[in-house]
């Protein structure tokens, strides 16, 4: 029994051994049953199907070999018998190819298209095994000449039947196209076997993006039309109610353009929505019709960051308003309005502590001069060091003189975008030091939120007063006085800085810094390679500045008081005929003066001291007078030293000086008459009270002339 053509199939010798040999002759004969094999030869038995065969005879046949009306056992030998399907082996390339294949960006193949195209691959590669076995066969046996590849994809044709049950596939059943699809893929071109519908464009999608270039467009203009009157405002332009143009260009749109098939083609609110809800398009439209804070929180990415871990690494500058307002009175004392107070805060990330703060009415530059100044007092007092990082605003810094103090002070300075508060952070600071913790504004009283916040914890209302002028609120804190309202604030900022660090480490769930407060994570967690305070050149860049001039050699006047030099020779520092300086301090937080720093240009000249005023009735002095007036008679007696030890390094005496023309006729009579006369009315004389050069008091012209 075999299987041929997709039928069950017995050898005349298996049928004669049922029915009678004449008999099956006569079928033969009268063409009753017919030899499918084609001739018989010995080794290739002809070949009849049993269902050919008269009802009779196939009832004794299926009696005789039971195994002909077994379904199973048939599907068996049909898979046996098929070539394809004996040669298929499973193609790990093409399952990696499939599996990874874009559709389209982002769009891979689903997985029943994956298992289409990978049996399809499997099957090619067995009819590729199948076809070099039979031409192989053909050429061993010296036949290759009797090949027929139109007979091979014929017999190949037959058998896809049998191959569908078992794999799902892509393949055509007829032989042309079975051969055509054989020879795209025979390079191992897996490509070929997918459909070339994928990722095309047809007309529809391309006259759908400009209806979506149009749709943009209006949604986009600067009235912030709705989505419905986008709708309305195209179909009318389809229609020819309306016309659009490029406002730029002045372009006039044709809508035949638009058209489909020749008709006007309009558009739903359901399309405008999907065109407008697109994500990209979403971004488009909104950065059109919105402004970059709302773009900003919106749309635009942001990076990952970590706050570091050391402090000082890095500083965070930011400026806002109290919440408290401050009571303002004129020049005479008498109407008082309200005003917001301006602080500006400078943080330290790592520790979260405030380490400087300023407060004004003006919220100019000489509030974050202040700032800055506060932050180097409190930096000395606390003996730290000078932070590596500042991070500012653009905002009152960029472009002016701030901006090359900030670089000539740090290692590195970066500026923030503006409106940009996830950036910078110190808005994360004031944000916690408003709402975050035992200590923030909301728990002391110092803040009630906002009547814009998103949050409702953070939502406050305002109360309105309906006066003449239909824009007045409650205040919703009392006003102070702006003394006050800075002392609760610096008073608010101290708790703060000595509360407990909270930062916690994300894995584990346990405190950062084992516990400690703020202050003492900037004080003992400080960055190694931070450099000590240049003090020095602190005050240059960040102090005030006073015009003096050197009195007497000795002093300086700033802040109606004396500063002394620390050393009399300093006084050669300066300018020929100028003693005339600049004074660089900056104030502390009482606003007194404790050290200052002479400059005359770009030259530094001294730090001097302000040695104070002695009791000059003896009976009344103290150690500390006696103290000061050591100091002063010290440094009286170092000027008169170095000015007694200059005279005589530089001062040679009293000379005298005689006409060279004088000289010269002296000499001329000498030599005529060999004799000297000694007596000139043109000759100066000076009487030196001290000798000169080993001569004595006589008579110098003649001294000179004897010299000659």
């Amino acid at each position: 029994m075999e299987i041929y053509s997709d039928n069950i199939c017995l050898t005349g010798a298996e049928v004669m051994q049922v029915i009678p040999t004449g008999t099956f002759k006569s079928l033969i004969n009268r063409g009753r049953i017919s030899n499918l094999a084609g001739k018989a030869c010995y080794g290739k038995p002809a070949l009849y199907p049993v269902d050919s065969f008269p009802q009779i005879y196939k009832s004794l046949l299926y009696e005789a070999y039971p195994e002909l009306s077994d379904e199973e056992n048939r599907r068996e030998l049909i898979e046996e018998q098929n070539a394809i399907l004996r040669n298929i082996l499973p193609d790990p390339n093409a399952h990696e190819f499939f599996m990874t294949y874009e559709k389209l960006p982002g769009i891979h193949l689903t997985a029943k298209e994956q298992t289409k195209y990978k049996n399809s691959a499997m099957i090619l590669n067995a009819i590729r095994t199948v076809y070099d076995l039979s031409y192989g066969g053909h050429a061993k046996a010296g036949k290759a000449h009797k090949f027929r590849e139109i007979d091979f994809w014929k017999r190949q044709s037959s058998i896809m039947p049998a191959v569908s049950e078992r794999y799902v596939h892509s393949l055509p059943w007829n032989h042309r196209g079975l051969q055509r699809v054989y020879k795209e893929y025979y390079g191992n071109d897996y490509r070929s076997l997918i459909s070339g519908k994928i990722g095309n464009q047809n007309r529809t999608k391309k006259q759908r993006e400009r209806i979506e270039q149009i749709v943009l467009s209006i949604y986009a203009s600067k009235d912030k039309p709705f989505k419905s009157d986008v709708t309305k405002i195209y179909n009318e332009f389809i229609l020819g109610i309306r016309d659009i143009y490029n406002y730029e260009t002045g372009e006039v749109f044709d809508r035949n353009d638009f058209y489909r098939n020749d008709e006007p083609d309009t558009i739903s609110d359901g399309m405008v929505w999907k065109i407008l809800e697109d994500p990209l398009n979403r971004k488009i439209v909104d950065r059109m019709r919105n402004d970059f804070h709302y773009n900003q929180n919106k749309h635009n990415a942001s990076v990952n960051r970590k706050s570091p871990y050391c402090s000082l690494s890095k500083i965070s500058v930011d400026d806002r308003d109290l919440v408290r307002k401050c009571v303002v009175t004129d020049k005479n004392g008498k109407k008082k309005t309200t005003a917001w107070v301006h602080a500006y805060y400078i943080f330290d990330v790592a520790s979260g502590c405030i380490i400087g703060s300023a407060y004004s009415l003006s919220k100019d530059t000489n509030l974050v001069m202040d700032c800055f100044r506060d932050m180097w007092n409190n930096l000395r007092a606390w003996g730290l060091r000078t932070p590596a990082e500042a991070e500012v605003e653009n905002h009152l810094i960029k472009g002016t003189e701030i901006e090359e103090k900030l670089y000539q002070t740090f290692m590195h300075v970066t500026f923030c975008a503006p409106m940009n508060s996830r950036e910078k952070r110190a808005e994360h600071g004031i944000k916690r030091k408003k709402y975050y913790g035992e200590y923030a504004e909301v728990r002391l009283g110092m803040a009630k939120g906002r009547h814009h916040a998103k949050h409702e914890a953070f939502l406050s209302s305002r109360e309105k007063v309906f006066d003449e002028l239909n824009d007045t609120y409650k205040e919703q804190l009392e006003p102070w006085d702006f003394d006050r309202v800075v002392a609760e604030d610096r008073a608010q900022i101290a708790l703060m800085n000595n509360a407990r660090h909270t930062a916690k480490d994300k894995k584990t769930g346990e405190y950062r810094y084992d516990g400690m407060t703020r202050r003492q994570v900037l004080e003992m967690k400080q960055y190694a390679e931070l450099s000590p305070l240049n003090w020095r050149l602190l005050c240059k860049e960040w102090g005030k500045c006073t015009e003096t001039s050197l009195k007497k050699g000795q002093a300086f006047t700033v802040d109606y008081r004396e500063w002394w030099l620390s050393d009399a020779g300093l006084i050669e520092r300066f300018k020929p005929n100028n003693t005339n300086a600049k004074a660089y301090y900056i104030p502390g937080e009482d606003g007194a003066i404790n050290e200052i720093f002479i400059y005359q240009g770009e030259r530094y000249i001294d730090s001097p001291r302000d040695l104070g005023r002695f009791q000059e009735a003896k009976i009344e002095r103290t150690e500390e007078d006696e103290h000061i007036m050591h100091e002063q008679l010290g440094y009286l007696s170092s000027a008169k030293k170095l000015h007694k030890e200059a005279k005589a390094e530089k001062y040679i005496g009293k000379i005298g000086s005689i006409k060279t023309e004088t000289v010269n006729a002296v000499i001329i009579q000498a030599d005529a008459t060999k004799i000297v006369d000694t007596t000139f009315t043109d000759v100066i004389h000076y009487t030196p009270t001290e000798d000169f050069n080993g001569f004595q008091s006589e008579d110098w012209v003649a001294k000179a002339l004897n010299s000659i």
